[in-house]
């Protein structure tokens, strides 16, 4: 048994140093007509989150969790519990919005890669999904844990509520994301056993 002393021998997690790592899919092939190609897709990616801007705006967001699913099965009429799948609930982020609603234009750039706005129709799958990370920082700014979102996209832009009275107050921007899965990275987790 460890002593209680030694549990945080290598301090603790704090809930503020996180990392986030946002990247635009590679949107529709360059054809004439098309919405979102995928050279204006790149053009507002290095104009909005070069250099990481859209990742720094993120002041809140959630580690995804994942559920077994599972159903009841008896064995000598003892009732217990039997795993034969997994789900994936979506994950939320809130930015701050800057002096030119930055992370809104990225998030609004990014579903228009999911569905063409101005014909209402669906793109293919693999031209609007783009992976996502997520690291749990320590006290010296160095990843300890993190996790990769697989095939990920903007299911929700959400509402932005405005007010006189909300005077000085920063605006925030909320998004949710769906994904396929997600897997923890794995350099993460080398030399820690």
């Amino acid at each position: 048994m460890i002593p209680a002393l030694h549990l945080f021998d290598k301090g603790y997690a704090p809930a503020n140093r996180y990392q986030i790592e946002f990247n635009l899919p590679r949107g529709i092939p360059d054809t004439p007509g098309a919405f979102k190609p995928s050279t204006e897709i790149r053009s507002w990616h290095n104009r909005l989150n070069s250099q990481g801007k859209i990742n720094m705006l993120c002041h809140t967001c959630t580690m995804p969790q994942r559920n077994l699913l599972a159903y009841e099965h008896k064995q000598e009429n003892i009732p217990y519990k039997v795993p034969y799948s997994q789900n994936y609930d979506n994950v939320s982020f809130v930015f701050y919005g800057d002096g030119e609603m930055a992370a809104r234009k990225f998030f609004d750039i990014w579903q228009s890669t999911v569905i063409n706005i101005k014909n209402n129709t669906l793109n293919f799958y693999d031209e609007y999904v783009a992976d996502v990370v997520i690291k749990q920082l320590n006290k010296e700014n160095k990843p300890i844990y993190g996790v990769k979102l697989f095939e990920a996209y903007p299911t929700a832009v959400t509402a932005i509520d405005y007010a006189y009275s909300n005077t000085n107050q920063v605006q925030n921007i909320s998004i949710v994301m769906s994904y396929k899965y997600w897997l923890p990275l794995e350099e993460l987790f080398e030399g820690t056993s």
